[in-house]
């Protein structure tokens, strides 16, 4: 059986204080951390400015208990979350790849292409400058360039980065249902049963601004249904500017949910939405919104893509919709026949596990891992 390695997870957001309230660091980092610690290994969390000195000793000192080499100086693999190269992370990298250290960088967006900021979600709705992005992707590109392999959470973004730089060691990593997720009550609450509203509920998860333009391209389809069913309520958890007309009695809009109280926005809706604006960086996009909502038995309206189809071949609660016609005929369907929605929502728990399970995620990586790591060290 090959040794217990040695792995930290590091983030690279600007504030070290804040990198756990951040989702992709939670579905990219976290879960596949403690799938690898149930498995054995030593797993250190944390941001790639207080990785040193004691953070490091703690680590490698945890290996070291059930190895009979000598403590390391670092760890065998280092995981940069969405790294950006800078001075300081650049002497980082030199001291690591001295070390013997395998440094991997995970990125789950394609925010490594500065020649794809105008495209940019942020830059499209206002929400960042062009030129402060094109900065960020730059620096994006130069990490990635510099670092011993990558993973990505889609196909898509395997391609991108096999594009940009050939022969550059990838991995698809799907993302999974979240490790805190599976440990909790198993009882699925029914569809439409939210507390304030007994018929029919759809509900929208916008993270950030940076989505208002992927709404407004259903906005239409939604409004007319909604001024035609008057039961039907559209829930809304996060930031969204609605369009007109929009029958505002029928909505409720709640601000965005720190994670260990997201699953209670996800719980009971009828349907969950997930539209994409067709953009190049949205066909790289994984199907995340898809496996929470498949997780708590709520089946997802979304805009097709590489992943969401994965996700719908599976039968993971994907539907997708390819028109305007088709988002109301899909609409229609799951809100107003039963049998149509039950269908969907069937053993909606397994399905997706079957595609979105961490622990497979976790021995996948580890076989990766393992071929690349320098001899003896594996």
């Amino acid at each position: 059986m090959p040794r217990p390695l040695t792995i930290a997870f590091l983030a690279c957001n600007k504030n070290p204080d804040r990198f756990r309230e951040d989702a992709s660091w939670l579905y990219r980092c976290d879960n596949l951390a403690a799938a690898l610690g149930q498995a054995g290994h030593a797993v250190h969390q944390g941001h790639w400015r207080r990785f040193g000195g004691a953070a490091v000793r703690q680590l490698v000192g945890r290996a070291a208990e059930t190895d009979e080499r000598p403590a390391r100086r670092a760890p065998d693999i280092i995981v940069l979350h969405r790294p950006q190269l800078s001075l300081g992370l650049r002497a980082r990298l030199w001291w690591w790849r001295r070390q013997g250290t395998l440094v991997l960088a995970d990125v789950d967006d394609l925010v490594f292409l500065p020649e794809l900021a105008p495209q940019s979600p942020g830059v499209l709705n206002g929400w960042v400058g062009l030129p402060e992005i094109r900065r960020r992707f730059a620096a994006h590109a130069a990490a990635l360039a510099l670092v011993d392999g990558v993973t990505v959470s889609t196909t898509a973004l395997a391609s991108e980065v096999a594009a940009r730089w050939p022969g550059k060691p990838v991995l698809v990593l799907h993302n999974a249902v979240h490790h805190s997720w599976r440990t909790e009550a198993s009882t699925l609450q029914p569809p439409g049963t939210d507390a304030t509203h007994p018929g029919p509920v759809i509900r929208y998860l916008p993270g950030t601004r940076s989505h208002e333009r992927d709404f407004a391209a259903v906005a239409p389809v939604l409004a007319s249904l909604l001024q035609q069913h008057p039961e039907v309520q559209f829930d809304i958890v996060g930031p969204l500017t609605l369009p007109e007309p929009f029958p505002l009695a029928q909505v409720r809009q709640r601000s965005k949910l720190p994670f260990d109280q997201y699953k209670t926005a996800v719980c009971g809706a009828t349907v969950n939405l997930a539209p994409l604006e067709p953009t190049r960086f949205n066909a790289s996009k994984s199907g995340l919104k898809v496996v929470e909502a498949a997780w708590w038995g709520v089946p997802t309206l979304c805009s097709p893509n590489a992943d969401t189809h994965r996700l719908a071949q599976a039968g993971a609660g994907a539907v997708q919709a390819c028109s305007l016609d088709a988002w109301r005929i899909e609409l229609e369907r799951v809100l107003f026949e039963p049998a149509h929605r039950a269908a969907l929502a069937s053993d909606l728990r397994e399905r997706v596990l079957a595609v979105a399970d961490i622990h497979a995620d976790a021995r996948t990586w580890l076989g990766w891992v393992q071929g690349r790591l320098p001899v003896g060290k594996a």
